[in-house]
């Protein structure tokens, strides 16, 4: 099953079923909740988004995304990556699950004064877009700096 929230209608909340399992019952295999699901305006918002999201479009965001997941290895995070999501700690996994609450505050409070908005919690992933391009990615590791 593919579930796609705002991603399906650039922005706003409309959550779809692309896939049911064989075998799956029609109540098992789909949620919707949100005020504007399925709504015709909503899902007119994002016909335009889908059509712009190109291959070349995803290419270009992959890029993206490897660079900046070098740059924080780099700078000596340890990075989880699969595509354009990462996950970031300045540790390994195993120490991450035991890490100082305030160590990460500190460091999402500096990039927050950098210009640099991160998830709130440290276990959170960050997602690169088509936004994202070479000046917002320098600003992002320069912020990260140790």
């Amino acid at each position: 099953m593919t579930v796609a929230s705002s991603l399906l209608s650039g922005g706003v909340n409309s959550p779809a079923r692309a896939y049911r399992p064989p075998g799956a019952s029609r109540r098992s295999s789909c949620a919707v909740a949100g005020t504007l699901s399925g709504n015709p305006v909503v899902m007119a918002a994002g016909e335009p988004m889908l059509r712009a999201l190109t291959p070349d479009v995803y290419n270009s965001i992959e890029i993206q995304a490897s660079r900046l997941e070098s740059g924080l290895r780099v700078k000596g995070a340890w990075v989880a990556r699969a595509g354009s999501l990462l996950t970031i700690f300045f540790c390994n996994f195993s120490e991450a699950k035991a890490s100082d609450t305030s160590a990460f505050a500190r460091v999402f409070h500096s990039m927050l004064d950098a210009g640099v908005v991160l998830p709130p919690s440290r276990f959170e992933a960050w997602f690169a877009s088509a936004e994202h391009d070479d000046g917002v990615i320098d600003v992002t590791l320069e912020a990260a700096a140790p």
